[in-house]
């Protein structure tokens, strides 16, 4: 395409969806041009606020009027929504998980390479330098013979303060599982390759649910296991309403040394000695650079649908494993 800014429609402007649509108004070679979310008075703000012309609570409207697509509605609505935007002849960077199940990631995979526009999942860890000196760290052997890894994921309240939203807190497609852990997956899939099978457990609030109505309240915790394909294991807890800070966590340990990334910060010991944070010396990528580049057609580090289907795939075991108490076979 011409070297003319690349025109951005923003679809959700939820928490996370200002922050991403703050980085396309701000960045020099991306123009958004138009916001939507099915509040129109938060569609009319935001839209207000960062400078985008035209704002709508329908996305059809969007369609002809964009380059580039970022979807951060809930996850029940990427798979209908991503067909018809990538139908549309538009580059889609869609917000993680990637859909509500298997079934929708494989058909939205499809539906990628069939359009052979750029796709892209937004997981941030992609993006974040402590975790990519995580990555190099594992590769040059700091831990030694890996031997095995834990994620934590703890939260004092859920949904997080920042992100208080119905559908986040309710079973069909919150939780911190779906939430949180495709970020954790992620780096277990970069750091260890790929999950051969899966065993969880999930628990749940005990008190009656207000009316037949009201959607099953999401996880209060959950436990499983990871085996990889290398048949190492990873363990998995997630635990909400406990008196500590948040914590994301992946841990591995070696023969040799300890890495540990907690909320995107890194600390190392090798041997026996303390966990010491180690800085990261070189920049990550920004996600808009990136996009922009693949947009363009030059080379560009971006992780694909092919990456969030990927998780969908443990996600998808990891509610079977929880539903039956058996171990769950990746496909």
């Amino acid at each position: 395409m011409s070297n003319r800014p690349i025109r951005v429609g923003i679809i959700g402007a939820g928490a996370i969806g200002y922050r991403v649509a703050k980085g396309f108004a701000t960045h020099a070679e991306t123009e958004l041009v138009a916001i939507c979310d099915t509040n129109p008075e938060l569609a009319a703000k935001v839209a207000a606020e960062l400078g985008a012309p035209r704002w709508s609570t329908d996305f059809r409207e969007l369609l002809d009027q964009v380059d580039l697509v970022y979807l951060g509605v809930p996850p029940k609505f990427h798979h209908a929504m991503a067909l018809e935007i990538l139908a549309a002849d538009i580059h889609l960077f869609c917000e993680k998980p990637l859909a509500l199940n298997l079934a929708e990631a494989e058909s939205m995979y499809g539906a990628a390479l069939r359009s052979c526009k750029v796709h892209a999942v937004n997981l941030s860890g992609h993006y974040s330098a402590s975790a990519r000196l995580f990555l190099e760290q594992l590769q040059a052997g700091y831990i030694g013979e890996f031997r095995r890894a834990e994620i934590a994921m703890v939260f004092p309240q859920w949904p997080r303060g920042w992100q208080q939203n119905g559908w986040i807190a309710g079973r069909e497609q919150g939780g911190p599982v779906r939430e949180v852990g495709p970020h954790m997956f992620y780096l277990i899939l970069q750091a260890f390759g790929p999950v051969k099978r899966v065993h969880a457990m999930m628990e749940y609030p005990t008190a009656p649910q207000q009316s037949a109505r009201v959607e099953p309240a999401c996880e209060t915790g959950a436990y499983g296991v990871l085996e990889l394909a290398s048949g190492h294991l990873v363990t998995v807890k997630a635990l909400c309403g406990v008196q500590r800070e948040n914590e994301m966590t992946v841990t591995a340990y070696g023969t040799g040394g300890t890495l540990s990334l907690k909320n995107f910060s890194l600390l190392g010991a090798q041997d026996d000695g303390a966990l010491q944070p180690l800085a990261p010396t070189a920049e990550a990528p920004n996600a808009i650079t990136e996009l922009v580049k693949a947009v363009r057609g030059e080379a560009a580090d971006l992780p694909g649908f092919e990456v969030g289907l990927a998780i969908q795939q443990i996600l998808e075991a990891w509610e079977r494993s929880a539903a039956t108490g058996e171990w769950v076979a990746l496909s």
